[in-house]
């Protein structure tokens, strides 16, 4: 395999790159949405490279192109093309803009209809992406099983041979993508897990497309719902012998790449994070369901001492976005209060304190339970000085209080209504 240079040549785009490794996260967020405005990206693309991670936990909307629709199903299988590895169930990322090129020109006017219906829109217009993907996922794996080698598959820095394999995994993949979206969403809606025969059956359709793509749906479907892990078991045993083995073999690929990501710098840390905090509670469950699922009586001293440092990672990496979301969602806001704010201020107070608790719940799973408690002594502390301040009315203080320390430590410092 080639090694693909992600370093810009271009001396002046290194030196702005190394300027936005200390930048603040809203500084990262406008750079990247001039990136995502600009027609043609070119060189400045290799802007965006190194902040992959902090994009990652920031979750910014992202405007729906093409290339980005037809491969956001196997987004957790993409890695850069320097850390990709032919026996690893993973996907380079420089052949992204490559394939989706040749699937477009191949669709032509269902490409134009599908370029039409996502044009101005972005990655948080699920019902758009729904539609879209759709339209496209199955259709794109159909013609990838067998698509010729694509014009500019030099620029992807491979080798020639590797085409055919990677374009049929990737097509077997995006014949279930619709499927395996709903099952996701089903997950999120607290659905899970999914049933062994849903399973079973996913694993029957992709691998009828492309046998050697068990392993790359594995990792797939363990990154998106961790909580399959004992699903895919029962599904070994009901396989038998031969089938069993093999889809146990294809979980132990999956593992390793799953635990190689996490390892990566930054890539345990980049899974903590999101928009709101609702989405970053749901994000901490995610990934500590992950590591429990890669856990197991029969492992290695290897492998058991790898967890335990992710652990030790993602304990950390909690505990500094609990600390940082206290302070931007609700800290800040809480102190510059005045008591005519207005009720639409207490409402997103509140609204800031509940998802606060949601995802404290989650980060509690990982450890370190004292830490927690003193932040939400902190933001006790900051309620009861607002509120003698007259910053807070007495139903807002008594509300944030009840919510970050408890009924009794509301009552206790509020008292009854006056």
């Amino acid at each position: 395999m080639a090694t693909v240079l992600t370093r810009s040549a271009n001396p002046a785009i290194r030196e702005v790159a190394r300027g936005l490794a200390s930048a603040k996260d809203v500084q990262i967020m406008q750079v990247v949405a001039m990136v995502d405005a600009m027609p043609s990206r070119g060189p400045a693309d290799q802007l965006i490279a190194p902040l992959r991670g902090r994009l990652a936990r920031l979750r910014p909307p992202r405007p729906l192109r093409f290339a980005r629709l037809l491969f956001l199903p196997l987004d957790p299988l993409i890695v850069p093309a320097a850390r990709w590895r032919a026996e690893q169930p993973t996907i380079p990322r420089t052949v992204i803009p490559v394939l989706a090129a040749a699937v477009e020109a191949a669709f032509g006017a269902t490409g134009r209809t599908v370029a039409s219906m996502i044009e101005g829109r972005t990655t948080e217009d699920t019902a758009v992406v729904d539609a879209a993907g759709a339209l496209l996922w199955g259709h794109a794996g159909a013609w990838l099983l067998d698509a010729p080698s694509p014009a500019g598959w030099d620029t992807t820095g491979l080798n020639a041979q590797l085409h055919k394999p990677l374009s049929r995994r990737i097509g077997a993949l995006l014949s279930q993508a619709d499927r395996l979206r709903h099952m996701t969403a089903d997950a999120c809606h607290g659905l899970v897990p999914p049933e062994a025969s849903a399973v079973q059956a996913l694993l029957t359709d992709a691998i009828g497309c492309e046998p050697d793509v068990q392993p790359m749906l594995i990792t797939l479907l363990m990154a998106r719902i961790p909580e399959c892990g004992p699903v895919l078991l029962r599904v070994a045993a009901i396989l038998g012998n031969r089938g069993g083995a093999l889809l146990r073999k294809a979980g132990e690929q999956a593992a390793d790449t799953l635990l190689d990501q996490l390892e990566a710098p930054g890539g345990a840390e980049a899974q903590l994070g999101g928009q709101d905090l609702m989405e970053a509670g749901a994000a901490v469950r995610r990934l500590t369901a992950l590591v429990g699922a890669l856990d197991g009586e029969a492992l290695s001293p290897d492998r058991r001492q790898r967890l335990k440092d992710v652990r030790q990672r993602i304990r950390s990496g909690c505990e500094s976005l609990f600390t940082e979301r206290l302070t931007t969602d609700l800290l800040d806001p809480l102190r510059t209060c005045v008591a005519d704010s207005g009720p639409q201020v207490g409402w997103v107070l509140e609204t800031a304190a509940r998802g606060l608790r949601a995802l404290e719940t989650e980060a509690r799973r990982a450890g370190g339970e004292k830490t927690y408690d003193a932040l939400l002594g902190q933001a006790a502390a900051a309620v009861r000085e607002i509120s003698a301040q007259g910053g807070l009315e007495w139903v807002e203080g008594m509300r944030l209080m009840e919510i970050v320390a408890g009924p009794e430590a509301a009552l206790a410092h509020f008292g009854e209504a006056p």
